[in-house]
């Protein structure tokens, strides 16, 4: 089993920062689109190298709160629901009063605030706030993936993921590539509790680090195959999920990560990733919408790392002034 988890998941986590900020590239260009090399660095490269960051970022949830050696209970996990719901009150009503605002103006304010709370109710915040609704969801089972990782052994480990994962990615990976409708009347939706569970297995079992390599290269071509094919890449996809685990389980066996996560840099983004995450496409939007600026008034990758550097900054920024405000900082 492994120990180091704050130095590897924190690392980790700092590193999913810096490929969360890269997600939406594909999205930040003008009306006309992008073609030629722009296209294949925004919508193939890029995309492929960031698409670990959200199932990486569940795989360390499932890593540090299903380890059976923490004392974590219902009224924990139920802090853990109360923190995001206050996040989606906060951050998530502002950017829906934010959109609303721009779209309809000021001047019915009443009208505005019910228009902008039906939003956050329906779900239809900024894009990157679904992350949030979906962690209510993991949170509110978290006590039943607990009871199962305390008494699992590794077969049964390997039935249910075995489980999850026909119905939660072989099936939608089927059903998007072949263009058919396989149905599942299996009650288990979506790929994150199957993450939730593969980051404890990989703390428990662990992936060798050959098998760790392949998965990688694997899962890295094929996603740059689907990009190219313009299919999915959502963490449902196969090729998703194989480079996703097969980077965790490196990173979270990297002897190099174990040195870097003691470093204060690290540390600093570390605890700062979940803002970062929350706040950066903030920048984004005011780049797009307000100054009407897009990556390619710049040559191809410069205008890309331009955007990165000031999502990315600014979001860090912001997260440390906010986590100075006292009832702010409780939830981030």
């Amino acid at each position: 089993m492994l120990q180091l988890d704050s130095f590897h998941a924190g690392i980790c986590s700092v590193c999913n920062s810096f490929a969360a900020c890269n997600c939406r590239m594909d999205g930040r260009c003008p009306r006309g689109g992008i073609t030629g090399i722009r296209w294949i660095l925004d919508c193939v490269v890029i995309q492929v190298i960031v698409r670990w960051a959200v199932p990486c970022f569940v795989m360390i949830t499932g890593f540090l709160l299903l380890d059976p050696q923490k004392d974590i209970d219902l009224k924990k996990a139920l802090r853990y629901v109360l923190r995001m719901a206050a996040v989606l009150l906060t951050f998530g009503l502002s950017y829906c009063l934010m959109e609303s605002a721009v779209a309809d103006g000021f001047g019915n304010i009443p009208e505005l605030v019910v228009k902008s709370a039906k939003n956050l109710i329906e779900g239809h915040s900024w894009a990157h706030m679904w992350y949030v609704y979906m962690l209510i969801g993991l949170y509110l089972l978290l006590p039943m993936f607990r009871i199962f990782t305390k008494y699992a052994d590794k077969n049964t480990y390997v039935f249910i993921l075995a489980v999850m994962f026909c119905f939660t990615v072989l099936r939608p990976t089927a059903n998007e590539m072949f263009q058919v409708e396989l149905e599942a009347y299996i009650p288990i939706s979506t790929a994150f509790p199957f993450y939730l569970l593969l980051g404890q297995y990989i703390r428990q079992y662990g992936i060798k680090k050959g098998s760790s390599v392949l998965l990688v290269i694997f899962g890295t071509v094929g996603t740059a195959v689907g990009q190219l094919l313009s299919l999915g890449n959502q963490p449902d996809n196969l090729c998703v999920m194989l480079y996703s685990a097969g980077i965790f389980s490196l990173a979270m066996n990297s002897s190099f990560l174990e040195k870097a996560g003691k470093s204060k840099f690290i540390k600093q983004i570390s605890k700062y990733s979940f803002g970062i995450y929350l706040i950066h496409p903030l920048f984004l939007n005011i780049l797009n919408k307000v100054l009407g600026i897009f990556p390619d008034i710049l040559p191809t990758g410069i205008g890309e790392l331009a955007f990165f550097i000031a999502s990315f900054s600014g979001a860090f920024v912001l997260s440390w002034i906010l986590c100075k405000v006292p009832l702010v900082r409780e939830i981030l």
